[in-house]
This record gives structure tokens, sequence and C-alpha cells, in this order.
């Protein structure tokens, strides 16, 4: 379906919270980029990519301000943020969760549909808006997406979690209440449904997800390595499960190897994100989330180095900030400089979105809130555009109405004009 959608492009004030040390992003009051996207109602936003040109490509969801069913919204635009096209796609009750660019350029999205039993949609579009294909998967156990990572041999990789009841748990003396289990479900690119297969299926978790699966980039026999969180039976702290980041080996016939865990003692860690990156000449990867009970929580990053036969944690560190504040995205740019989104809770339980910026070493650069003054704003994702620019994805309250937010900021780290 093609809807008309009006674009709003509007210039708003910054409030932004620096130290004071040269690598901070600018401790300045000024007018910068931003531009609202979305039709009548509201549209929240979920995840963005960028393209080769800097074009970007954004996916939330929509509801009508009298009808409140969801439904996938995506919006591609050039690298000012001007608008080439925007649909709706999808049926009711979905809502969009990655987006992802292929080794043909197309545009993956992964959805979630809501019902009984949740399953999940992977579609393709080409970069003209046109959908290409679309394939749902279900299971009995109900599914829940995350993400969608394409591997070298053309296969879709979509995680997330199940459940409960996706594996049984018989093995286990005393099974605790299963909630989640982890999964993979591998989709051959030209979506036929006879192909699609679950290649990763982990039980016995309360709780637990996987956000990202990746390639492993080393030389040598085909691995995966998939990043998220979990209180793995085996994992007791202080006789409780504890909700911890962790990293899981696959080999190319998806056995799993040792577990990897990363988190301060004592404390619930929930993974957001997972992305790769390349630090002095060596691949690895940066997971984001937050540490800590729900009222306090901290924004949580670990950088892991690949290696065989696991990913090693090369540093973790927690990104300091006044209120309670929760890792949403990450970035990484050619000046070995990293970025990471979170949403900041108000007094008023409402949320700011505040930007972090992170040297190659984890310390901390300096950081940035911005949002309506009143509203509640949540953070999406944040990306590199090609010229190094940062671009900040997210969801703004306006005073009736919800709207995806564009922001572009400079290199420098100053807002972009």
């Amino acid at each position: 379906m093609i809807a008309r959608i009006s674009l709003i492009a509007a210039v708003i004030t910054a409030a932004m919270l620096s130290c004071d040390t040269d690598r901070n992003i600018a401790p300045v009051f000024k007018t910068f980029f931003t531009k609202y996207y979305g039709e009548d109602g509201n549209q929240f936003a979920a995840d963005m990519v960028v393209g080769s040109d800097g074009s970007m490509v954004m996916v939330g969801r929509s509801e009508s301000q009298t009808n409140p069913v969801t439904r996938s919204f995506i919006v591609k635009v050039d690298n000012e943020g001007t608008v080439l096209w925007q649909r709706r796609m999808g049926g009711t009750g979905e809502a969009p969760v990655d987006v992802e660019l292929d080794s043909r350029n197309d545009i993956i999205v992964v959805s979630n549909i809501s019902g009984e039993k949740g399953s999940v949609r992977i579609t393709r579009i080409d970069q003209s808006g046109r959908g290409v294909d679309s394939l749902e998967i279900r299971d009995d156990a109900g599914i829940v997406a995350t993400s969608v990572t394409e591997d070298s041999d053309g296969q879709l990789l979509v995680a997330g979690y199940a459940g409960p009841n996706l594996v049984g748990d018989n093995d286990m003396s005393t099974p605790p209440p299963d909630q989640h289990d982890l999964f993979v479900y591998r989709v051959d690119p030209g979506f036929d449904e006879a192909l699609v297969k679950l290649v990763v299926a982990q039980g016995g978790e309360h709780v637990g997800k996987i956000v990202k699966i990746f390639e492993s980039k080393l030389s040598g026999p085909k691995t995966y390595l998939s990043f998220g969180d979990s209180d793995r039976p085996f994992i007791v702290d202080e006789g409780d499960y504890r909700q911890t980041f962790e990293v899981l080996p696959w080999d190319a016939a998806f056995s799993v190897g040792r577990v990897l865990q990363s988190g301060p003692p004592g404390e619930v860690q929930i993974a957001r994100e997972a992305i790769e990156l390349s630090v002095a000449g060596q691949h690895g990867y940066l997971l984001v989330g937050s540490t800590g009970q729900e009222v306090s929580r901290r924004i949580f990053v670990v950088q892991y180095t690949d290696a065989r036969p696991n990913a090693t944690v090369r540093f973790s560190t927690i990104i300091p900030t006044p209120r309670s504040a929760e890792g949403v995205s990450a970035a990484y740019g050619e000046q070995e400089a990293m970025f990471v989104l979170a949403d900041e809770r108000q007094d008023n339980n409402n949320h700011d979105i505040y930007l972090a910026k992170l040297e190659s070493d984890g310390a901390f650069g300096g950081g940035m809130r911005f949002g309506s003054v009143e509203g509640d704003d949540k953070a999406a994702a944040v990306r590199i555009l090609p010229d190094q620019r940062v671009a900040v994805f997210g969801t703004i309250e306006l005073e009736t109405q919800k709207k995806m937010m564009l922001t572009l900021i400079s290199p420098s780290g100053t807002f972009s004009d």
C-alpha cells in the first residue's frame, strides 16, 4: 500500500550536557538539523540503515489517532534528509525491529506480528521502494525477532527469542519456569518457505534473547558469534538466576561452544544492540545495553575482539549519566570514535534522548541530550554517514502527536546546520 505522507521539517534548540574537556561534544547552545517524518497520527522510530551514498532508510510503526492499529512504516531519505519515498507496509499488528542492506543492495526489514502466537515477517524491498518478496515465519511457541544478518552464503539469519517451550527442558532435573528460549532461523535468499530452518534453539532460560548474530571474519572454518543476554540455569549468582550479557560461538552446523559472560557481578544486564567494528586493525564487536535495577539503570558497553574459539573482552565500561539511562544503539566512525545512543529517564518518568561519545579505548568523550522539553522522547538508532556525520534516529513527542525524528551531527560532534 502506498500512502501520501506529509514531511514536517523543523529546527529546534538542544540542551547539551558536557564536561570541560577538549574531547567533548561541543558544549554550546545552538540550532541544528532536525526533521520529523510521518503522517497524521503517531509514528514510532525503530531502526535505520545507511547506504554507501549516504542515503538513509528508516523504519518504525504507525498508529492513527482514532484507531490504534499498528502498521509498519518505512521512509527513504537522501543524505540531507529529503524524502525520496515513504510507505506503509505489511498488515495490521506489524512492528518492524530491524532494517539492513543485503549484498544486492536490497532493503531487508524484519517485523514482529502480534497475535496469540506471535510470528515474524521478513521483507525484501528494492531501492525504489518496490516490494520484492516477503515471508512469514511461525512457530507454536510464538516468536519475537530482534534482528537479521546476511552471511557469506547470502543466507539471512533472523535472531530473537521465543517461548516458552521452543525447545524442551527435560534434560534439567529441576527446570525453572521457562519464559524465553533463544532462536536463530535461517532464511534462503530466495525466500523459499520450504527452506526456512530453525538452526539455533537454546532452551531453559527464564528470560533472554539474541540481539544479533554475525559470521566471524577470521580465516579458518566458518563460525558465528551471537550476542545478547540470558539468565541461563547453570549460571547462578548468590542463589538467584541473573540476566547477563553473553556471547555464544557457533560452528558451521550451529553447534554451540562455551558461553562468554560480561557484566558487573550482582547486577542485571540487558542487551539492546550489537555492531561490528575494527579498532587498531583488529576485527571486533560492540554490545550495548544497560546494567543495574530498573529505577537506576546505567549505560553499559562491552567491546569484544574476534578470536578463536571465542571472542575476548577488550574493555567494558559504564557511561556516567546523572539519571537512570539505558543504552539502545551504537555506531563506529573512521576516527576510531564510538557513539552510544540511550534513553535517559527524566524525573517525571518521561525520557530524553542521550548521545555519548567514546574514544577507541572506551574513555568517555562527552555527551549531549536533546528532544522535546516536556515530552516522552525515545532513542532508536545511531549511525555514521560516509562523510562521518552522525545520524541520530528516534521518536519525538510533539504537542499532540509523536513523530519519527532524524538529527544530523557533524563529525566533530557539533550539531549540523
